[in-house]
Order: C-alpha cells, then structure tokens, then sequence
C-alpha cells in the first residue's frame, strides 16, 4: 500500500467523473429507444456499461500497481505495437 502515497488525484478524480458521466448519458441516450424499439427493459444497457466500467477500473488498478521496469522488457514492447 506505500503506492497509493503516489496516486496522482488530480488525474483520478476527473477520470472517475468522467465515468460517472459517460454512465449516465449512455444510459439517457439508449433507455427511451430500447423500451419502445426493442420492449427491453431500460436498465439492461445500464448493467452492461457499468460491467464495462468495473473491468475497466480493475484493469487501472492492476496496471497501476505493475512496476515499470516491466515495460522495458523487450517483448513487452513488442506486444504494444500490435
């Protein structure tokens, strides 16, 4: 946990609330269209974003405690050019 000393919030908290946002207009601009189109329930597409979101925060956690000298490996380099 001595790395989380180093977390940058001024780059967190934007990224978070710009999730909260993506969320909430995802779901204001699919719920009307999805009920009456398609007669799903609305909250169907909400889940499905929010599974999206949760990965994507698992995976900035996992990336964020890597050490860096990882990325200096050679075929890790070469994976990031595919």
């Amino acid at each position: 946990m001595k790395k989380i000393r180093y977390l940058d919030y001024y780059l967190l908290v934007p990224y978070l609330v710009l999730l909260a946002i993506g969320l909430v207009m995802v779901y204001s601009a699919s719920a009307y269209w999805i009920k009456n189109q398609l007669g799903m329930a609305e909250t169907g597409i909400l889940v499905k974003q929010a599974a999206f979101i949760v990965v994507g925060l698992f995976l900035t956690f996992i990336f964020f405690h890597l050490r860096l000298a990882i990325f200096r490996v050679p075929w890790v380099q070469a994976l990031s050019l595919l």
